[in-house]
């Protein structure tokens, strides 16, 4: 599996065509946002490539969100989203709940069903 040299979908070209790896490794915190994710998504995809969505050290916020993108291909198969785990307070209302034995329930409200909680906003 790529990870640290997959970075966005120019990186994800060139594995896919130097048949570097079977399995990539997005994290939104690299590949710079959404949208050139669902890029190289596309590409693993149209290669019949499996998918790990992972994480640096972001909070429930951005974990709601990597949720939500884990839902968009039946390529993405591995999740490591216990990153929000190892706060020691949550910043966060709402979003994904973490259940037993690694299940995570995904909010249906509009947007991604978090918001970050105001005290932690207001500190000084």
């Amino acid at each position: 599996m790529a990870d640290e040299s997959c970075c966005d979908q120019h990186d994800v070209k060139r594995l896919i065509a130097l048949k570097a790896c079977d399995r990539i490794n997005i994290k939104l915190g690299k590949s710079g946002g959404i949208y050139n994710a669902l890029q190289m998504i596309k590409l693993a995809e149209e290669a019949g490539m499996e998918i790990q969505l992972g994480a640096f050290l972001e909070s429930r916020l951005a974990m709601t969100a990597f949720a939500h993108l884990a839902l968009c291909s039946p390529n993405i198969v591995y999740f490591d989203f216990d990153t929000a785990l190892m706060f020691s307070e949550d910043p966060v209302e709402g979003g994904i709940v973490y259940k037993a034995n690694g299940v995570i329930e995904v909010p249906e409200e509009p947007g991604i069903g978090a918001v970050p909680k105001l005290h932690f906003l207001k500190r000084e």
